[in-house]
């Protein structure tokens, strides 16, 4: 008992520390490819944002609230914040008052800037997908798109328990 009790910690240590050094592996290496196209400065976090907002129509995001979005990114409304205004200074989006009430923001595209960057960004999204599943079987690249969303929605759970 003592033995398996053993392993098992090391088995949950080795899962914390693959995570870990995928998400540093794959930090430095979309820094890199960043660089490499011009974008510097331009963060993993921004480009979630917007693949969120590409699949909204500027029309269907006027009516959308914020913390609808900020939800959807599971992310604070500080950092949500941030991220906003970063865009904002890049030109790829702003912020426009609601006419009809004046407490409510809402965020459009700017085209064709918004546009241009994230076809680049796709592009080197793609590229990170084939570095992630190079040395994967078929098999193998199904089996980890079942587990990773299932260790995600557990880690989620203990997160908000």
């Amino acid at each position: 008992m003592r033995f398996f009790f053993i392993t098992l910690m090391e088995k949950i240590s080795e899962i914390g520390l693959w995570i870990a050094q995928i998400h540093q592996i794959s930090d430095r290496l979309l820094e890199s490819k960043l660089k490499e196209q011009n974008l510097d400065g331009f963060s993993a976090a921004q480009g979630r944002v917007l693949f969120i907002l590409e699949s909204i129509p500027n029309k269907q995001l006027a009516r959308i609230p914020i913390q609808a979005l900020v939800d959807r990114l599971n992310l604070s409304n500080s950092s949500f914040t941030q991220l906003l205004d970063s865009l904002e200074e890049k030109n790829l989006i702003e912020r426009v008052r609601s006419t009809t009430d004046r407490r409510k923001i809402h965020i459009q595209k700017k085209e064709p800037q918004f546009r241009e960057l994230l076809d680049v960004y796709r592009k080197i999204l793609e590229e990170m997908t084939q570095a992630y599943y190079r040395n994967l079987t078929e098999l193998e690249k199904q089996q980890v798109e079942s587990i990773f969303p299932k260790i995600i929605e557990s880690l989620m759970k203990e997160e908000n328990s």
